[in-house]
Parts: C-alpha cells; structure tokens; sequence
C-alpha cells in the first residue's frame, strides 16, 4: 500500500495485526495498514522537522479504534502530525466528521457539520469511554 508524505510516496510493508484486535472488516484492514505505517515513521519524516508519534501514542490509537469500531460505518482515515501525535478521521450521522488527535496522555476531538462545530479534551487511557459529546454524533 502507498501512502503520499511530502510529495513522496512511501511503501507500507505487510501489516501485522496486534493480537488485541484483530480487524474484522476490510474497511478495518485499511485503518491498521495506515497505523502500521505511521508507527514505522523515524523523526523529520516530512522534512520539516516532523516528531515520530511514540509507541504510548500508537497504543492509545488502537484503544480509541476500538473504542470506535461498533459505531464506524466507513474506515476511519489516520493521519500522521508533526508534533508527535496521530490523528483520526470518521463519519458520524447526518455527514458530521469527527476527528480525534492522540497524544500520549491527552487528546482532543473536533467535531463538524453544516449545523455543528464542537471540540473538547479526551483522556486517551485505554479504560475511559468515548466522551458523551461525541457519542451523540456517532
């Protein structure tokens, strides 16, 4: 699979799945192929001084993917930032976008629609629930 960073397309190697979760759609497959990619990044992977998400915020990114997978009605979209976290993208009802950005201990959630534009702080330990704001969207 090919992903496109700073104009150069980058080859993601064979996906090795966690034992905790084991995707069962193809849709999934495609979310843990972009995990497994971004978790393989090395610092200034954008040539601009990029930080490499750590190993605590690639967990907390599985978490929150299973936190997800009975609402998800498409894969959800996961992208690398240059600060050192990663984020996820996915469709809630009535064409709203929820995206969530995970750190090491923290994150944050934006949501936004034609008539909705929300955002809010999340603890990112793997034994919180998903915030109620955006579980009314999903």
């Amino acid at each position: 699979m090919n992903y496109l960073f700073n104009d150069n397309i980058q080859t993601v190697q064979a996906c090795e799945f966690p034992s905790i979760i084991t995707p069962n759609t193809l849709e999934l497959r495609d979310a843990y192929s972009q995990w497994n990619f971004i978790k393989q990044l090395e610092d200034n992977w954008d040539g601009y001084g990029a930080v490499t998400p750590s190993v605590s915020t690639s967990w907390n990114v599985l978490a929150l993917i299973h936190k997800l997978q009975a609402y998800l009605k498409s894969s959800p979209f996961l992208f690398p930032n240059p600060h050192g976290t990663i984020s996820i993208e996915v469709e809630g009802r009535n064409n709203v976008i929820i995206e969530f950005e995970v750190g090491i201990d923290e994150g944050h959630f934006y949501i936004k629609g034609e008539e909705v534009m929300k955002w809010g702080y999340m603890n990112t330990n793997a034994e919180e629930d998903l915030p109620s704001t955006v579980k009314k969207f999903l």
